[in-house]
């Protein structure tokens, strides 16, 4: 806050300055910007905190967990949907099944254990799938604008949830005659139960996706066609043969197909992929986070501004605490 008073020939703070009849005050000039600049770096060259909480930082879907807790603790559940539904889309499916790398990283497992997030991810999402707290997404105006998602597992399903809010119209294909993908196929009723999975295939569904099941792509459907019908096409499919990618027409083994890892975009124009079509990927809550970049990619394709991906937030993290400090 140092401003210069014009004629005092001296910087101070402008909180702790009384104004005075007259006073002419400097606050842009490059005298006092430099004053600015050498006081932050000396604030920062002793920071005691985290820009983001350790447990948000290390989620790969980097979701807001205490704001969250605040929000529960208050006892508004709804707005507690709101924030986790804001970075996954899959909150009672991951609440379930994800490996909880955000209590790995929990401040309080060295007092006490951790904070059990997954936990409470998974109460207030069953609250929204039974209705106890309802949360409908707000949708942006309709922008014409057309994707077809070719996969309808966790990568597939938060794309098309995002996608969906922004004002985007979004088709997702898949071979099998349900949605759910690995979600559904691969693991068992006793980990996932199957009206959770359903309840939230339904929340995609209720934005206004289609549903286009029992749909080989390169078999019942061309590729070229689709990307004719959609202005954009996002490969969620999971691992792929070397058949089934020249059927795309994405000739090579999975691991050499290529894509830009900010963007998710492949040199074929307006198409993208993202997941186990790249590499294997065990981590749900990865692809949950995969699926929402991917997203923001094709919106702002869609947008007609630079495809530059998801926007990083700056952190930083707690310097070591002393023995003094503790």
């Amino acid at each position: 806050c140092m401003v210069r008073i014009e004629g005092s020939g001296r910087l101070v703070p402008a909180c702790g300055t009384l104004v005075a009849d007259g006073m002419r005050v400097e606050t842009l000039s490059p005298e006092v910007r430099r004053a600015r600049r050498m006081a932050l770096e000396l604030l920062l060259s002793d920071h005691a905190g985290d820009c983001l909480a350790p447990c948000q930082s290390i989620c790969p879907a980097q979701m807001d967990v205490p704001t969250m807790i605040r929000q529960i603790a208050a006892g508004n559940f709804a707005a507690a949907v709101a924030t986790v539904k804001d970075r996954i889309a899959l909150p009672g499916i991951l609440g379930r099944i994800c490996t909880k790398p955000c209590e790995k990283g929990c401040r309080r497992g060295d007092h006490g254990g951790a904070v059990s997030v997954c936990l409470l991810k998974q109460s207030v999402a069953d609250q929204q799938l039974t209705g106890a707290a309802a949360h409908e997404p707000a949708r942006s105006p309709p922008s014409g604008k057309r994707a077809a998602i070719i996969g309808s597992g966790p990568i597939g399903l938060a794309a098309a949830f995002y996608l969906l809010q922004w004002g985007h119209s979004v088709a997702i294909l898949d071979d099998h005659p349900e949605a759910g993908g690995a979600l559904r196929y691969a693991i068992g009723d006793d980990r996932l139960p199957r009206w959770v999975l359903d309840g939230e295939v339904e929340a995609v569904r209720r934005l206004g996706a289609e549903l286009r099941l029992c749909t080989r792509v390169g078999v019942d459907v061309a590729f070229d066609a689709l990307r004719a019908e959609f202005d954009a096409v996002l490969i969620a499919t999971g691992e792929l043969d070397g058949p089934s990618l020249a059927r795309l027409g994405l000739p090579g083994a999975p691991k050499a197909v290529s894509v830009d890892r900010k963007t998710f975009r492949m040199p074929v124009e307006n198409v993208f992929a993202a997941g186990g079509v790249l590499r294997k990927s065990r981590l749900a809550v990865r692809s949950v986070a995969e699926g929402r970049a991917a997203a923001t990619s094709i919106d702002q394709l869609f947008r007609g501004v630079p495809v530059t991906g998801p926007e990083e937030e700056y952190n930083h993290r707690l310097l070591t605490i002393t023995a003094e400090e503790n």
